[in-house]
This record gives structure tokens, C-alpha cells and sequence, in this order.
């Protein structure tokens, strides 16, 4: 019994099969699969990311910087110079860096009587997801601190932070 030419039985299974059959070689295919540009707006995309990854990555440097130099990891502390490495990281959309300053300007009633400054830090990491900054910003927001008394929006805030598994941690 002959087999007929385009039967099941003689046609390739796999796509690499098909082009060892067609005399192509199956990884050079699929490197120029791959090599397909779907035009400038691809190129456009790919430079947006890029840049947004060298934005964050500087922020996180320059937070770190920050961080080392408000604990004193690599020196003694200097807390001037924590300020100016948490403000350059925050320019740059470091989450990390939003809170601590507005963590620091809480704490400091003297640097900021009003609260607006800790207020606007922590509402700018909470809104990247930053989950202890969506918790304080509830309290501000509960007491007035930097803003008007939101009780609808302290409640908000707090949902957001124990959607996070954000608790309260409590001293022993």
C-alpha cells in the first residue's frame, strides 16, 4: 500500500520538524522570529522603560545613601545629609525615600508645625503602594494632621494598609 503525499503519516509534526523538512535551520527561524520590530513605537516603549529603570534605580541609590547616613552604617550619623539623599530619592519616585521624610517631618513638629510636609510625603508612597505610608496617612487623615479630618478617607487609607498585611505592631 503506497502512502499518498500529504497524508498524516508523512507530514512533520512540529514546527522544527517542518523546517528541517523545508531545509531551514529550526534555531536560526526562530531567531528571526524573534527579531521581528514592530516599529518606532516599540523603540519608543523600550526607551520609556529604560529611562524609568535608571529613574528608579538612581532613587534607590540615593536612598540608600540616606538610609546609611540617618543610621550611621558607614560613618557617624548625619542626619542633614540623610535629609538631602531622602529628598534627591524622592524627586526620583522612591517610595522608601517619601515615607522616611515623612516619617521624619511627624516627628519633627519644629521642621513642620503644620504637618503638611509629612502629610504630602507620605500621601506620594502611599499612593506607589508603600503600606506603613498608607497606614500613617490614615492617621493623618484621622487627626487632621497636615490635612482636613477625612474619617472616610482614614478608613480607606487603613484598608488599603491591612490589605497589605500591614498590622500595628504592639510594643511588649
Amino acid at each position: 500500500m503506497a502512502k499518498n503525499a500529504g497524508s498524516a503519516e508523512e507530514r512533520p509534526e512540529t514546527m522544527s520538524e517542518r523546517s528541517v523538512a523545508e531545509g531551514i535551520d529550526p534555531s536560526r527561524k526562530a531567531q528571526e522570529d524573534t527579531n521581528v520590530s514592530l516599529g518606532p513605537h516599540q523603540k519608543d516603549a523600550e526607551t520609556a522603560n529604560a529611562k524609568a529603570q535608571a529613574r528608579q534605580k538612581k532613587g534607590d541609590e540615593l536612598y540608600k545613601i540616606g538610609y546609611a547616613s540617618e543610621l550611621g552604617l558607614h560613618g557617624p550619623k548625619n542626619f542633614k545629609r540623610a535629609l538631602r539623599f531622602y529628598k534627591d530619592a524622592a524627586t526620583h519616585d522612591n517610595a522608601a525615600a517619601q515615607f522616611r521624610l515623612g516619617l521624619i517631618y511627624l516627628r519633627s513638629p519644629e521642621m513642620d508645625p503644620r504637618g503638611k510636609k509629612a502629610y504630602r510625603y507620605l500621601e506620594r508612597a502611599a499612593k506607589q503602594g508603600h503600606a506603613e505610608a498608607q497606614y500613617r496617612l490614615a492617621q493623618c487623615y484621622e487627626r487632621g494632621s497636615g490635612t482636613e479630618k477625612n474619617m472616610k478617607q482614614a478608613r480607606y487609607w487603613y484598608a488599603k494598609a491591612r490589605s497589605q498585611g500591614f498590622t500595628v505592631r504592639t510594643r511588649p
